[in-house]
């Protein structure tokens, strides 16, 4: 419990067997502020990808979690996988030029929660529900530890995936702004102001409110 917990398990108690909370929060705050993101902003960014795990837990949102919907073959769910997060990162980066910043947030969310949980390699769905129950099964097991007890090699690949991600979604950003036409100086001030944003200490309580309300909407589901 303790080292699920990051050795605070009064907080991070988490019984079901996922990543624990502290690890995909630092998996998303790092390196979006080594891509200059505020901290502020970054902590908005990572409510969002931690309700993938609370509110995105059924197989119709298996993609998210890089599992496999029971009846499709793992190469079509990577295939769709790969869609999922690319439409997460047009839909973010349309936002951010559009100036409705706010709407990019939970995109980015649940796209980085999507490539940092690759570790679970598209298992079936019903070989790994995210509860204790997956431990009646050698695989099931495996996972279940894979997520309560990573080993540091698989935060090392998580937080790679998750860097390059966050270095991605600038690119996004940069490729859509020049497809509308947009000057160099316009689509660097749209990102500057993106990732800049100065929130009142109540907004960010109420938008990381609302990720918990509203997060289902964004996510595509297979």
């Amino acid at each position: 419990m303790y080292v699920y917990g990051r050795n605070n398990p009064l907080v991070f108690l988490d019984l079901e067997g996922r990543f624990a909370p502290k690890f995909h929060h630092d998996l998303t705050i790092g390196p979006l502020g080594r891509e200059g993101y505020r901290g502020d902003v970054a902590r908005v960014v990572a409510s969002y990808n931690l309700q993938v795990d609370e509110r995105l837990n059924t197989e119709e949102y298996a993609l998210p979690h890089s599992q496999t919907p029971d009846g499709w073959g793992r190469n079509l769910a990577r295939v769709k996988q790969a869609e999922n997060v690319e439409n997460q990162l047009n839909e973010a980066a349309t936002a951010v030029l559009r100036g409705a910043n706010d709407t990019a947030d939970p995109y980015l969310g649940i796209a980085h929660h999507t490539v940092e949980d690759e570790k679970h390699d598209f298992i079936e769905f019903s070989k790994h529900k995210g509860s204790m129950a997956d431990r009646k099964t050698a695989e099931g097991c495996r996972q279940f530890y894979t997520d309560a007890d990573p080993e540091q090699g698989q935060l090392d690949r998580a937080n790679a995936r998750s860097i390059e991600f966050a270095r991605k979604c600038e690119v996004k950003i940069r490729e859509l702004g020049k497809k509308q036409e947009l000057s160099q100086r316009q689509i660097d001030e749209a990102i500057c102001r993106y990732k800049q944003r100065v929130f009142e200490t109540t907004k960010i309580g109420k938008l990381i409110r609302r990720g918990n309300k509203h997060v289902r909407g964004f996510a595509s589901k297979p």
